[in-house]
Parts: structure tokens; C-alpha cells; sequence
């Protein structure tokens, strides 16, 4: 395998493993590890060697999120990537430091940057980036669809963030210091500092 120090573990439809690390991207048949670097001279090799997160659609298309090179698109059947990057313009990805994605509905994407949230169209190719019209929407850590479809983002500073598909839009809910003053170490700043989101018994609960 390519580095020790895995972030990320993810099997697809055709029963693969997927191992994302530090310094590289695996592939487990069971068998073999075969591995997938970035390389400067190929414009179809995967983004950066750093993986945060993986997500496969229900056309069997991979989505990798990195932590310095955007988000790279897997064909399994020529086995090449197809990479999304920051720059100028509007209709580009809004960090190269992708945390989480999420499937919207069969043709958009939910992408959890370092700096907002993206909507992906898998049909032009293109992103249009979320706003929260009160506070900065930054360093988002993960995306959750709970029961009800509703969609809740956690990030790293400013709490617990509400995805509105009907406005395109996210709502932020403050979090009172009491639900965290237990865990908060005499930091009450420390509620906002979201990893991770889940549901049980048909109530939301974070950490």
C-alpha cells in the first residue's frame, strides 16, 4: 500500500476496496493492491496523492475528494480521472480541499470544501457555490441526509448548517453552551467545532 497513515476506506459496486491516504489512492481486488498517484505529465492521473473522501453515483462514477487538488472523477472503464479545480470564475470549485460529498439527487452533488459548499451538475460540469446569507459558511466538514431527506453540514467554527433545496441556500442554527457545556472543556467556543453528523431514533446528533 502506498502510506501508512490512512484517512479514508470506501467499497464500490463491484465489490473494490478503496484505501485513501496520505500518499495515494488503493485499489483492493482481494487479491492485488494496485495504486494511483498523481502525475504532472498525465492530465487523466488523480489531482493530488492526499484523499480525504470518496463517493460513488448510481452510474458507478467515483468521486475523490482530496486535500490539496480539488475533486477527481474515476472512469472505471478506462481507468482515468477526469479532475475539478479552483481558479477564477464562478463555476468552479470553491476550494482544492474537498471534506465530504453527498449525492443531491441523481443529476447534483453536494461538495463540502475548506471554503463552502458546492452544488455539482453532473450534466455541465459545473458548480454553483452555496451561500449562508449571515455568517461564513467555511471550513465544512461533513454532509448528512437524514430520514426525512433533510441535509445538515457540520463545520468547524461555525456549528451545524441546514441545506435548502428549494432556495439553494443554507441556513445556520446556533448551538446553546448548555447541550455542550459537558464537553466543552471550558471553551464555549468549542460547540461550534462540528466532525460529524448522525441520527438516531429520528433525532440528529453531532459531534
Amino acid at each position: 500500500m502506498s502510506a501508512v497513515y490512512v484517512k479514508t476506506i470506501f467499497q464500490d459496486s463491484q465489490d473494490f476496496i478503496w484505501i485513501g491516504t496520505q500518499d495515494g489512492l488503493n485499489r483492493y481486488d482481494g487479491y492485488h493492491i494496485k495504486t494511483f498517484k498523481t502525475n504532472q505529465n498525465s492530465k487523466t492521473a488523480v489531482s493530488s496523492n492526499d484523499i480525504n473522501c470518496m463517493f460513488e453515483d448510481k452510474l458507478g462514477k467515483i468521486y475523490i475528494g482530496t486535500n490539496d487538488g480539488g475533486m477527481s472523477v474515476f472512469n472505471k472503464y478506462t481507468e482515468t480521472f477526469t479532475n475539478y479545480k479552483s481558479g477564477l470564475g464562478s463555476k468552479k470549485i470553491s476550494s482544492n480541499s474537498v471534506r465530504h460529498i453527498e449525492e443531491l439527487n441523481d443529476n447534483e452533488l453536494l461538495i463540502a470544501t475548506e471554503d463552502g459548499l458546492n452544488l455539482f451538475n453532473k450534466s455541465t460540469n459545473q458548480f454553483n457555490h452555496i451561500k449562508c446569507n449571515n455568517i461564513s459558511a467555511t471550513d465544512l466538514k461533513f454532509i448528512f441526509k437524514n430520514s426525512k431527506n433533510r441535509i445538515f453540514i457540520a463545520s468547524f467554527g461555525n456549528g451545524l448548517f441546514e441545506y435548502k433545496a428549494d432556495s439553494k441556500t443554507l441556513v445556520n442554527y446556533d448551538i446553546p453552551d448548555v447541550i455542550s457545556g459537558s464537553l466543552s472543556s471550558g471553551n464555549s467556543n468549542e460547540r461550534f467545532n462540528l466532525r460529524c453528523i448522525t441520527e438516531a431514533n429520528g433525532n440528529i446528533w453531532w459531534f
